[in-house]
């Protein structure tokens, strides 16, 4: 069965800056030493490449210059340049942000990391080390023959560096948490050029402030990981795979799904998440789950209610490597514009339903809203937080979750992603979403289960989510910027990413 879950990477024309390419920022950059292949401008073939890479046509923005540094030096290097003539600038690792101004600015330049694609093990240590240019499934398939994983994404091209960074759902979220739990150690580019290590014991207020707050205190040029031994080193496999059902089966399905996520500290190597999808080309709804089992355990026990279902129109389900899986959760749709907002409630089958019954009343608006003939998808993805996920972080990131999860309360992680083909599309398709959003939010706290709650890496950029860690959270992350970046030049002079807020 070949899955409807869908992020992309890919390629489209781009159109060269607007802004004059001869900046003194760019100039000064390419005239340093070693930097000649190393900063390209607008009209190159590498310039172009790299911004036709980036797989949402939202996110594209044509800088003045992209910088592929090869190094931490050269990191810095870009760093005391940017400081000292303070240039605006966006920060690149795979580009799987969907919104504008999720990684490449206009009017600045673009740091893309693309060439520090690295990964090294160190079996003694048991740390992975990960250069921010690295994308997931090339991790897994480089580490497999040593019998070890690490918490990287789900999708194959997804970046690490900005994966890490917002948190980072792993097929190992269950067992290990999120992906920025399992981080010992950042190699970091303060705004300065410094080079720093951020640990438990060097730097420890910025491991912890740069543990789910995104690219708010410099660059990261290595994350080191924990090594995760497979539950067999010498057969290097999970079990996994995407079931699509009839349509008619959503409301058992949501019921059975919900127990499954309540039985949670049962079984910590199995997950499940699903969506539920419309596509204008086919005129069909789309009910599609993703099981896994990290064991690699066929048919796991807590699994079966949802395995067992009738109504199956396909399903995946098999051992196989996490190169593999990542790459089969992955369709090419790098020529749309995205719009997705997210939110999480407290796990509840009647809201759940609820949000699948708005969500066809926001189709019938998208399509009276939008030109005739007009094809879009719609699909809203579901996701459990677990306290047993929380827990894995023992109070040491700024996602602000702990008592949230407290009395045992299972979050429902949810998203509406709309892909549309057209800037103009786009346009008119983002307040209706956008309101359509807030109202799902009303009925949340009506119902008092909305737990004002953004997940980053998820969230579109006319959300806030680091201001829903919660004001102590904010306080140590104001702390540690202002004690690491004392002229704020990654609030002030980055254009890329969420901000630490101000008030």
């Amino acid at each position: 069965m070949r899955s409807h879950f869908i992020l992309t990477a890919g390629a489209a024309p781009f159109a060269s800056s607007t802004v004059d390419a001869v900046s003194p920022c760019c100039t000064t950059l390419a005239n340093l030493s070693g930097f000649r292949q190393k900063v390209f401008f607008p009209e190159s073939e590498i310039y172009n490449e790299r911004l036709e890479s980036i797989f949402s046509q939202s996110a594209r923005q044509a800088p003045w210059c992209v910088l592929l540094p090869e190094s931490s030096q050269d990191a810095s290097e870009i760093m005391k340049t940017v400081s000292k003539l303070k240039c605006p600038f966006g920060i690149r690792s795979g580009g799987h942000g969907m919104h504008r101004l999720s990684n490449s600015v206009e009017g600045g330049i673009t740091i893309d990391f693309t060439r520090m694609n690295t990964t090294k093990y160190d079996k003694k240590e048991g740390i992975v080390s990960i250069g921010p240019g690295m994308r997931s499934g090339h991790i897994y398939d480089e580490i497999m023959d040593d019998g070890i994983v690490v918490t990287a994404g789900r999708v194959a091209p997804v970046g690490a560096a900005g994966f890490i960074t917002g948190g980072g759902i792993s097929y190992h979220w269950p067992s290990h948490g999120w992906g920025c739990d399992n981080v010992v150690n950042y190699e970091m580019i303060l705004a300065n050029g410094t080079i720093v290590n951020a640990n438990e014991h060097q730097n420890r207020d910025l491991w912890f402030a740069q543990r789910g707050s995104s690219g708010n205190f410099g660059l990261i040029t290595r994350y080191d990981m924990r090594a995760i031994p497979y539950a067999n080193p010498k057969v290097p496999l999970i079990w996994a795979g995407a079931i699509e059902y009839d349509w008619s089966a959503k409301g058992e399905f949501v019921n059975r799904w919900v127990a499954f996520t309540k039985r949670h500290a049962l079984d910590m190597n199995s997950s499940s998440m699903f969506q539920f999808q419309y596509d204008t080309t086919s005129d069909k709804w789309q009910l599609a789950t993703i099981l896994s089992n990290t064991a690699n355990i066929a048919n796991a026990t807590t699994l079966q209610p949802i395995i067992s279902m009738d109504k199956q129109l396909g399903n995946g389900l098999r051992s196989d490597t996490m190169g593999n899986f990542t790459r089969e959760f992955f369709a090419d749709v790098n020529d749309k514009y995205h719009i997705w907002l997210t939110s999480t409630y407290t796990v509840d089958p009647e809201f759940i339903l609820y949000t699948q019954d708005q969500h066809q009343l926001l189709v019938q608006q998208l399509r009276a809203a939008l030109p005739n003939g007009t094809q879009f998808t719609s699909l809203t993805t579901h996701h459990a937080m677990t306290p047993t996920v929380v827990s894995h972080s023992k109070g040491n990131n700024v996602l602000g979750l702990e008592r949230r999860v407290a009395n045992n309360t299972v979050g429902h992680m949810f998203l509406i992603w709309v892909q549309l083909k057209t800037a103009q599309d786009e346009a008119i398709a983002l307040p209706i979403v956008q309101a359509w959003h807030k109202r799902l939010g009303g009925e949340g706290t009506k119902r008092k289960i909305n737990w004002n709650w953004e997940y980053l890496n998820y969230a579109h950029g006319l959300q806030d989510p680091i201001r829903t860690y919660g004001k102590e959270n904010i306080r140590k992350l104001r702390k540690a910027s202002k004690k690491h970046d004392p002229e704020g030049i990654f609030q002030t002079l980055r254009g890329s990413g969420f901000k630490i807020p101000i008030n």
